[in-house]
């Protein structure tokens, strides 16, 4: 379907209703998009699905929807429509680049067919307070499930950040792709995700809470990891005043620093906060300015491993880092500064 556009009716223009439709192409149309969104005795399933050049009030992709393609599309706010801007969809072999969401992209998963990778390239989305990026555990409907895939999502941008959650997704990958807060009062993210790997871009007046694996409640396991790498930055303030905060009961956190910055806005702000759990911390040849370390002497007994070396620190307040021992090394080899 190409250059066709709807009315102003939202509840509609273009719509599949989920009866396993399959290898549709739209070009340069506007108007709201729903695919398999039609109830689940349709089927609530669709497949190879690709929009390029589109406009619409709101895409909305969340069903049973495999090896969906979203090329240079934009979901726009409307005064008085609710959910408007936002773009809702199924991560099961989901690519999508080069779009805009003004106001929230939320991701679930209701199927897994696909043996696409999951992708999210040069876009930007803005925040919604107590929105979702990703689900978490709430419901077992049909388009609201958690992400149990991996996802990539490279050179991106989300703004106009609040308090949002990435409820789910179990390895997470950034790459180049950056979270602002909207004030250096919130900027509060918080994750679910087992595993988050950030490499360049970074966070400006944010702040990574971790909240235990995602799947808690089905595994026993609450371990989930965070690793800096490739030249990110993290700077400013936020509401947590930290910029990595650990807030789940027990599990173990694993945190490594590699090739990146975290710049403390003030004094009061904290380059990581663990105070619950086990921690093992590796920082190597990163750069920490400013703010202060905030790491509980009971998260690194019994096995856990705590080691800053080679790094270079300005003005960092090192007063609330456990006491050195075995497996707990953090004053060697380091370039400490004021």
């Amino acid at each position: 379907m190409e250059n066709c556009h709807g009315d102003g009716d939202d509840y509609g223009p273009f719509v599949t209703h989920g009866q396993f439709e399959h290898d549709l192409t739209y070009i340069g149309n506007s108007g709201l998009l729903s695919f398999a969104n039609s109830g689940t005795h349709w089927g609530d399933s669709a497949k190879r699905i690709t929009v390029k050049k589109h406009i619409a009030t709101r895409i909305v992709a969340h069903k049973k929807l495999t090896d969906l393609t979203l090329e240079d599309c934009y979901a726009i706010n409307k005064p008085g429509l609710g959910n408007s801007g936002s773009i809702w969809a199924n991560v099961d072999g989901l690519q999508i680049r080069g779009c805009i969401a003004e106001n929230m992209i939320t991701l679930s998963q209701s199927s897994a067919r696909s043996k696409r990778p999951n992708s999210i390239e040069s876009s930007s989305f803005g925040m919604l307070k107590g929105y979702e990026i990703a689900r978490p555990i709430r419901s077992e409907a049909v388009g609201v499930t958690p992400v149990a895939n991996d996802l990539l999502i490279a050179n991106c941008q989300f703004t106009k950040v609040e308090d949002v959650n990435i409820g789910s997704i179990n390895r997470l990958t950034l790459r180049d792709t950056w979270f602002r807060g909207l004030s250096e009062a919130t900027g509060i993210l918080r994750v679910g995700s087992k595993e988050v790997l950030v490499s360049g871009g970074g966070l400006e007046n944010c702040s990574l809470v971790f909240t235990g694996a995602w799947d808690y409640a089905k595994t026993g396991t609450a371990d989930q990891s965070l690793t800096v790498d490739g030249g990110a930055v993290f700077h400013g303030t936020n509401g947590e005043k930290a910029f990595i905060v650990k807030k789940s009961e027990g599990g173990v956190f694993t945190l490594h620093y590699g090739s990146c910055q975290s710049l403390a806005a003030d004094q009061a702000t904290a380059h990581f906060r663990i105070t619950d759990g086990k921690l093992h911390l590796k920082a190597v040849g990163s750069r920490f300015k400013g703010g202060r370390y905030d790491a509980a002497e009971g998260s690194v007994a019994g096995g856990a491993y705590f080691l800053i070396t080679a790094c270079v620190e300005e003005q960092v307040n090192r007063s609330s880092l456990p006491a050195e021992g075995t497996s707990v090394q953090h004053t060697n080899g380091n370039l400490i500064i004021g």
